[in-house]
């Protein structure tokens, strides 16, 4: 969805070329009449453009100062380019008197806002010294480059000269006050340091494993629509940081269902899955401490689990020299294992390990991949995942089928699944699988396939390409196409029925379309026909 900034944009240019088009037709010919203001039509569209360019340039992530010096220099771009529309436009003649004299005002004006522009950037460095040092050079360069541009074109022939002089003397000063002071070179360092810090804060905010590893003792079950559930029994470790629990990371098995009046879904998982968010960081875990045998159940020993865990919840750029590295760690404890939760093998094409849903294999000829669930892992991981917020559950789960995100904040849930996107606000649900999509949103109700579409809102409609079959209902008037029939009528009892028939059959149409049937809906139609005739 775009931003306030953009849609204002967008307005804004839209009414700079609705005056363009205005004046370009007036140039053109007198079909629409003269006009007697022709000339202001196209100066309106130029104020447009560059105002439209001036709010382009502000970002809601940066701050003021950046900002505006953002817009400056994209109100200048655009003052620049409208200055090179006017000399064509002067050229072929189709400029009036307005414009006598004129014609590289455009050009005084973007050197002013380049001019601005850097300015108030140079202004926000924080040492004096070196603040003033900065907005001398690119004001002297600025003059310069006007310099230059005069040169060029022959304009204002009588200023050239003054105009060199004046951008040498201003870097000359901007020179002298830079070599009066050395703080500016702290300052650049102290800059350098800032964000490296910044950076630092971000990698401690990064949960990794803390804590003994446990055995949870009895299951969780969290959420309502869209519930997550994790089995007595899997093993977990706490992700921490400073110390603070954030979340947890489980191996084992687990669940989530979804039910809704027009959408059904239970998948049972067995792999790894990460538990994090506000609400859940406040559930009392009931667990007891895991044993040598529980680890020999998992295939894995203590630091491997560690390691692994904070792989998944980090993916940092080098995850995969991680794997690699976790990967030979076990590999040098046992040559064989062949575990539900774990295989590692030597062949004679080479090596295959398997950790849950990950799988990292090593080839004679030199070739190797790293998979985790259905995708292939590369050093550039997706990163950390957002802060969860006081007041949610987030679940990362890793099993053989892919890769599942679910999201329960307060009456929005959502879950991204491979292949499958669903979300639920209230009574209102929105899926996607595959080609079949659903929405429902009040008493609004649209289902759509390849084939199939079936809608209820304000009229009740039907359609399908394989049955050659078109029905709609509004108010007590039918119309409807079958094969090669047509027919329309206005009839209330018979409207009515019908709409009681979709009523009652959408929900069990939708739950069995995302299962690849169309059965439910076949026997709708068939119903309809014979309330049609």
């Amino acid at each position: 969805m775009k931003t306030y900034r953009e849609r204002s944009k967008d307005l804004v240019h839209k009414v700079a070329v609705v005056f363009f088009l205005l004046w370009l037709i007036s140039v053109a010919t007198d079909v629409l009449g003269r006009y007697e203001y022709r000339e202001e039509y196209l100066i309106a569209s130029f104020i447009m453009w560059v105002l439209g360019a001036f709010i382009d340039g502000f970002k809601d992530s940066k701050g003021f100062g950046k900002n505006l010096s953002r817009s400056f220099r994209k109100a200048g771009a655009a003052l620049f380019g409208i200055w090179i529309l006017v000399l064509i436009f002067s050229f072929l003649g189709w400029l009036g008197e307005l414009w006598d004299g004129k014609v590289n005002y455009p050009l005084a004006l973007s050197l002013i806002s380049f001019a601005v522009s850097f300015t108030i950037k140079a202004s926000t460095i924080k040492n004096k010294n070196w603040r003033i040092r900065s907005t001398l050079y690119s004001l002297g360069l600025l003059i310069i480059l006007s310099w230059i541009l005069m040169k060029v074109f022959e304009l204002f022939i009588e200023y050239q000269d003054a105009t060199i002089l004046v951008g040498i003397g201003v870097m000359a000063l901007g020179y002298l006050i830079g070599a009066s002071s050395r703080t500016h070179d702290y300052d650049y360092f102290e800059e350098k340091i800032e964000k490296m810090s910044k950076v630092m804060e971000e990698v401690e905010d990064i949960p990794t494993a803390s804590g003994d590893l446990k055995v949870l003792s009895h299951g969780i079950n969290v959420g309502s629509d869209l519930t997550a559930e994790i089995k007595r029994g899997a093993i977990f470790v706490d992700m921490a940081v400073g110390g603070e629990r954030k979340g947890n990371v489980f191996f084992g098995e687990g669940s989530y269902k979804i039910t809704t009046e027009v959408f059904e879904l239970n998948k049972g998982f067995m792999g790894l899955c990460y538990s994090t968010g506000g609400l859940w960081q406040k559930i009392e875990l009931g667990a007891e401490s895991a044993n040598d045998a529980d680890m020999e159940k998992l295939g894995l020993e203590e630091d491997d689990i560690r390691e692994l865990s904070n792989i998944f919840v980090q993916e940092g750029e080098n995850s995969l020299k991680r794997l690699r590295d976790l990967k030979a760690r076990i590999k040098g404890k046992k040559t064989q294992i062949d575990l539900p939760f774990m295989k590692i093998i030597e062949g004679a094409e080479g090596d295959y390990v398997k950790i849950g849903p990950i799988e990292v294999a090593d080839l004679k000829d030199g070739r190797s991949s790293v998979r985790i669930g259905d995708r292939e892992f590369s050093d550039k991981g997706e990163g950390p995942i957002d802060s969860p917020t006081k007041n949610d559950y987030y679940f990362k789960i890793l099993s053989t089928d892919g890769t599942d995100i679910i999201k329960i904040k307060g009456d929005i849930k959502t879950l991204k699944s491979k292949g499958l996107e669903v979300r639920i606000e209230n009574e209102n649900i929105d899926v996607s699988k595959g080609d079949v999509h659903l929405k429902k949103d009040g008493s609004k109700r649209i289902l759509q396939t390849n084939d199939i579409n079936l809608s209820i809102d304000q009229s009740y409609s039907l359609s399908s390409r394989s049955k050659s079959i078109f029905i709609e209902i509004i108010g007590n008037e039918i119309s409807y196409r079958y094969k090669e029939k047509s027919r329309a009528l206005d009839d209330r009892d018979v409207a009515s029925g019908i709409k009681k028939l979709f009523e009652k059959s959408f929900g069990n149409i939708a739950r069995e379309a995302f299962e690849g049937s169309k059965v439910p809906f076949n026997e709708l139609i068939i119903q309809i026909i014979q309330e049609l005739e």
